[in-house]
Formats: structure tokens, sequence, C-alpha cells
């Protein structure tokens, strides 16, 4: 991952010089690894395995993946918590120019070691991005074998509406299960080698869905 001097957090990005207008058919798509190094987010009390260490093997397979699909991937992930206002405005300064089809933030849930289940968060107001969760949730949930928990719209001040609040690209959020939950992070562990397809699964339908002749 190449860090910009411009940008005050590592990105992985296709060369923007070759996307549009040249490639116009060729869909391009955002990805956040949840949280930093320094604040990794929700962890497991057994093995201290934390969302940020879990979700980063898993974005970069996925980019992998997608890329492999013939999409354009930039991937986000901060070193630090203070970076989030500047990867904010990257990524939607990067959508202006270029155009995001879509964008998607890594996460796992925490709460009270017995809650459990797969959900997909999206901002209340857009229409494209419940589609977007309602592709996303159904093979996650496959996969897994947890519970559905299913498609959450974010109203202000709910939490994290920021990140689906604030995003200029259509913008979900993947609650993949509950890291505190024995259960759910037996099957996180299980299946972290094909998380990124069922990830790919959704997004893949929702373009397809918006005519990407992907």
């Amino acid at each position: 991952m190449s860090k910009d001097k411009n940008i005050p957090f590592p990105v992985e990005a296709d060369d923007i010089t070759e996307y549009r207008p040249k490639y116009k058919e060729r869909a391009r798509i955002a990805i956040w690894v949840g949280h930093s190094d320094e604040d990794e987010g929700a962890e497991s009390p057994r093995t201290h395995l934390s969302e940020f260490d879990y979700n980063s093997p898993v974005a970069k397979a996925l980019a992998e993946h997608l890329k492999a699909q013939g999409i354009a991937v930039d991937v986000y992930r901060r070193d630090k918590w203070g970076q989030f206002n500047a990867m904010l405005a990257e990524t939607n300064q990067r959508h202006e120019d270029w155009g995001y089809d879509l964008g998607i933030s890594l996460h796992l849930n925490c709460y009270n070691t017995r809650a459990s289940g797969t959900e997909v968060l999206f901002w209340h107001r857009s229409n494209n991005g419940r589609q977007l969760a309602t592709q996303l949730l159904g093979p996650i949930t496959e996969l897994f074998d947890l519970p559905t928990r299913g498609i959450k719209p974010l109203k202000k001040y709910e939490r994290a509406w920021f990140i689906v609040g604030k995003t200029k690209p259509v913008w979900c959020i993947i609650e993949g299960a509950f890291i505190d939950n024995p259960k759910d992070e037996m099957r996180l562990r299980m299946e972290q080698d094909n998380y990124d397809e069922a990830i790919v699964e959704g997004i893949i339908e929702y373009l397809r869905m918006k005519g990407k002749n992907i």
C-alpha cells in the first residue's frame, strides 16, 4: 500500500489516469477498513482479535478479487484514529473527480458476548444504499451461517451515521458478525478466506442491477 505525500494515510488505488473517460464502462469502488492501527475497534475478549486486524486482509483480498472482475478499486486504511476526516474528504474528492459507483466500510460488531448475526447499514434516504445493502446481506449471511439482523437504515446521530451520511457515493457498512460472541468469532475465523467472495457476489449483483456490464 503506497502513501501519497498529500494524503496522511495509506491508499491503494488504481492509476486514475487510466480510468475515466477512457474506460467509461468500468466500475470503480471505494473500500474502507474500519478503524485504524491506533484504534483497532471491537475486540474479542478471548483471543484479542480486533475488527481492524480481521478486516485488513479481507479488504486486500476483496480488492484483488474485484480487480480480477475488471473493477477499479481504492482501498483506504488509516494509521491513526484522527485521520477519519482526511479520509472522508479524500474519498469525496475522488468521487467528484472520477465517480465511485459505490463504497463499503468493513466492520465487526461487539455488544454483550451473546448478540449474534450479520447486518448491513445504509443511509436512510438512499434508495441505492438500501438496494446495495440488500444484495450484500444475503451472501454474507449464507457464508457465516449466523442469524440475519437485516438491513438497517441510519439517521443523523445514530451509530456510525456519519459514515453513510457524509460519504457522497452510495455507501454501506458491513457488520459481518459479533467479534465478542464465541460462535460468531469461530465462524469469522473459519470463513475469513471466503469472506471476500461473498462481498463480491453482492457487489456484482448490485452493479448489474444498475446496468454495469460486469
